[in-house]
């Protein structure tokens, strides 16, 4: 009788243990998978942040060109006179103060093929007459009719008719004697005025989309 009471309790204390075993396994089962979600949220949750942070950024950066841009025609709209062909030439050579941070990096030593003004060019280095119109004499002076005018007043700063060609590439930056203006991001290497779509080759390429360098008459 006493070995059957102890088998019996030997078999209730296994199953005891056994039922101990099964719940802490279902238990470390519960935690894992709660876990497991915990992580899932954390994940859309930094997720979601981060999509959020970067249009914030992006809208920011939208804004402060917007501002930079508005500031730019502004400063371009009060300089555009026409009283005498100095003041139409000074108007053609004007730089926007400061230039236009397109890429909104805070860096305009880099070229670019973003929408500011139509056209790739430096950011530390966009004309007047590329975001602002101006009409002198019912012709408007842009990056184009400017060569004109600059040649005008190369003629008559009493700059030889010789030199006045070389004088105006220069200008644009056509010229290796030229200042280097800024650098193209995508090769790291100084930026040349035929990059592919630049403000020079939209203006003076031929039909088969070769450069032709602008020039002075004489």
């Amino acid at each position: 009788m006493k070995e059957n009471k102890n088998k019996i309790s030997a078999f209730f204390d296994s199953f005891k243990m056994k039922r101990g075993v099964e719940m802490a396994i279902q238990i470390f089962i519960v935690l894992f998978v709660l876990l497991a979600v915990a992580m899932l949220v954390l994940q859309l949750v930094t997720t979601q942040f981060s999509k959020q942070q970067a249009s914030i950024s992006k809208l920011q950066q939208q804004q402060q060109l917007a501002q930079q841009t508005a500031n730019a025609q502004a400063e371009c709209n009060n300089a555009c006179v026409c009283d005498t062909l100095s003041d139409e030439a000074s108007y053609c050579t004007k730089l926007v103060s400061g230039g236009l941070d397109a890429l909104g990096d805070g860096n305009l030593n880099q070229y670019t093929d973003k929408a500011i003004i139509g056209v790739g060019a430096c950011e530390n280095n966009i004309y007047c007459s590329q975001v602002s119109s101006c009409t002198c004499g019912g012709l408007q002076l842009t990056m184009k009719n400017c060569i004109s005018i600059i040649c005008q007043q190369l003629s008559a700063d009493g700059v030889p008719a010789n030199l006045q060609t070389q004088k105006l590439q220069e200008f644009i930056h056509l010229l290796p004697t030229a200042p280097a203006t800024c650098v193209d991001p995508t090769t790291g290497q100084q930026a040349t005025t035929n990059e592919s779509g630049s403000w020079y080759m939209s203006l003076y390429t031929d039909a088969n989309g070769n450069p032709i360098p602008p020039s002075c008459p004489g």
